[in-house]
């Protein structure tokens, strides 16, 4: 069994294969040789204003911070939770993890199927309602173990399937909405803002554990988990695409 520094080593090498393959790659970037130097800060509000005046990138924008939030608080918890008020043992922990994971894998697999079939738009309306179910299966979860681990193991593996599918499509409306001109730009917006808000969600869901207590912060994450739904429902994104002839 690998122990956490070595987990730590393993999980840091990674990212620096990763980075080497990305600095091998020597695809040249087409420009538009009409294109003047920008600022940096002429670049950032210009993709800011692309995103914020698009229907629906507005929505996905704010729909992945909502999401995005929530599901830091939750995590900042998760562990404490499972061990301290549940007793679940640290292997039960780790396999309430990998379903997540290995539903993950097969969202990945089945995405594509899904996109096609139903467009990503309404992929994206169905998996939104599902999010809510880890965090409240996790705030309601109580009992024997035979019962528990089962039980959240399902809610993860399916969460894992709702996440990397609504990801998935997430990225591919980003792609297909997005101005040509302003990709590089509202990717980098839509990025920071929806991974960034991470650390805050991280911050508040500890904050909030000490405060009103693990379980009633676990239902604030679900709640706030829960409002992403309208949000997505009463967008642009439940319009019909337009066919092409």
């Amino acid at each position: 069994m690998l122990t956490a520094p070595v987990a730590l080593v393993t999980d840091a090498a990674s990212f620096l294969v990763s980075a080497v393959c990305l600095r091998s790659i020597r695809s040249p970037e087409k420009t538009d040789p009409s294109d003047a130097p920008t600022g940096l800060l002429i670049d950032i509000r210009e993709g800011i204003r692309a995103v914020v005046t698009h229907r629906v990138l507005r929505v996905l924008i704010a729909a992945g911070v909502v999401l995005n939030f929530a599901s830091a608080a939750q995590t900042a918890l998760y562990v404490l939770f499972a061990v301290k008020t549940l007793g679940l043992p640290a292997g039960v922990v780790g396999l309430l993890t990998a379903s997540f994971g290995a539903g993950g894998l097969l969202g990945a697999a089945v995405a594509p199927r899904l996109a096609r079939r139903f467009t990503e738009n309404r992929v994206i309306l169905g998996a939104v309602i599902v999010f809510p179910l880890e965090s409240a299966a996790l705030a309601l979860a109580h009992g024997s173990s035979s019962v528990l681990v089962p039980s959240l193991m399902a809610a993860y593996a399916i969460s894992g399937v709702a996440t990397v599918v609504f990801s998935v499509c997430y990225g591919a409306v980003q792609l297909r909405e997005s101005p040509p001109e302003m990709l590089g730009r509202v990717n980098a917006i839509m990025t920071v803002s929806t991974l960034g808000i991470m650390t805050l969600g991280g911050v508040v869901g500890g904050v909030l554990g000490e405060v009103i207590g693990l379980r009633p912060t676990l239902w604030t994450c679900a709640l706030l988990t829960l409002s992403a739904i309208p949000l997505i429902w009463l967008s642009p994104l439940r319009r019909p695409l337009p066919t092409t002839p």
